[in-house]
């Protein structure tokens, strides 16, 4: 009989499944989250040209406006496909191996308690291999939104974040994708 914490991960905790449960409110970022951030940036954008709407006339005008914004959809629907795509691949990627890691841990009722300490060994043990999972998508994006400001004759010529993700590594070479990901690895290892 084991008289300590142990770790022992249970039948239902491997690495694919918590990956196929962190997928969904992946799907719900895709699907809820970035089209309501989408949308309250156009009123943003369209609050920076015009005055608030005092009416219900004018607020009716006003937010019919934010939906026929130059492409307005068009935009949403890259920023949906990415959020998921994101989501999935970094986060879900780090919490299937939080999961994984915290899941197995017990500790016994007569055992003194360690459990703060368990969660910050847990961390440290999910995220130090998984920190750089944010990086790819994050320099992809920037590289998307850089390539927009560029003069046409030196524009890479990116359609979407997920389309700057996929030819990067193959036009610029994977290691361009990690440049500068110190301090995004940093930041995921240390506040994740």
């Amino acid at each position: 009989m084991i008289r300590g914490p142990y770790w022992k991960p249970a039948y239902d905790n491997s690495a694919w499944l918590n990956f196929k449960a962190t997928l969904y409110p992946s799907a719900a970022i895709g699907l809820l989250y970035e089209p309501a951030r989408h949308f309250v940036n156009g009123v943003k954008i369209m609050n920076g040209y015009y005055e608030w709407p005092k009416t219900r006339m004018e607020a009716n005008i006003f937010f019919r406006s934010v939906f026929r914004m130059p492409n307005f959809w068009k935009d949403m629907l890259k920023k949906m496909s990415f959020g998921f795509v994101h989501f999935a691949g970094d986060v879900g990627i780090k919490m299937s191996s939080w999961r994984l890691v915290y899941g197995g841990t017990s500790s016994p009722i007569e055992y003194a308690d360690w459990n703060c300490f368990k969660i910050l060994f847990c961390a440290m043990t999910a995220f130090l291999p998984t920190c750089w999972t944010a990086v790819p998508f994050e320099m992809a994006s920037r590289a998307y939104y850089a390539d927009k400001t560029w003069p046409v004759e030196l524009r890479r010529g990116y359609t979407s974040p997920l389309n700057a993700l996929l030819r990067i590594p193959f036009e610029e070479g994977p290691s361009y994708l990690f440049k500068g990901s110190y301090p995004i690895m940093a930041r995921d290892f240390s506040f994740y």
